[in-house]
């Protein structure tokens, strides 16, 4: 049985594409309603890792999280969507909508690292720069049970993704 009861995230061709930092979206792209409907709330992210006791069953829900992005194609997986601090290969794209909220697409070659940005789509989607760069995302993850759980080289590494998101916009 799985830990995880969430419809598939994201469709490949739903990805969206920049171009000189000015972001565009495929015309077959789901409309920020749609994907923020398949997404889970911190809530239950917080309320789901609390259900667990063991770290190991932890980690198999993490890894469970990760396996729910859909990888990038090779073409996006590019130096302008790449994000350094990390020791996996971290990519990302994002968008704007209308109404200045923020959508976030990840992908990783490791696992553990793309079930923490699962849970950085879970915090940061559907949010103004404004509410992006108040969040404490470690205040988050220890109330998941996980920040005593992450080694230093990770945390360092989700620490370069969490600068870059809110980091926009200054």
């Amino acid at each position: 049985n799985s830990y995880l009861d969430v419809p598939y995230l994201m469709e490949e061709e739903t990805i969206a594409e920049s171009k000189d930092n000015n972001q565009e979206v495929k015309n077959n792209e789901p409309s920020l309603k749609e994907i923020d409907d398949r997404i889970m709330t911190i809530d239950d992210l917080i309320s789901n890792f609390n259900m667990i006791d063991d770290w190991n069953d932890k980690y198999s829900y993490l890894i469970e999280l990760g396996r729910e992005i859909t990888p990038f194609p090779s073409e996006e997986k590019i130096e302008e969507n790449r994000i350094y601090g990390c020791s996996a290969s971290v990519w990302w794209k994002y968008k704007i909508d209308e109404n200045s909220k923020y959508s976030f697409l990840f992908d990783s070659d490791a696992l553990i690292v793309k079930g923490l940005l699962y849970i950085l789509m879970v915090i940061f989607n559907q949010k103004n720069i404004s509410e992006i760069q108040n969040i404490n995302v470690f205040e988050l993850f220890n109330k998941m049970g996980l920040s005593e759980h992450l080694s230093n080289q990770r945390q360092v590494g989700i620490s370069s993704v969490i600068a870059k998101i809110q980091n926009l916009g200054k």
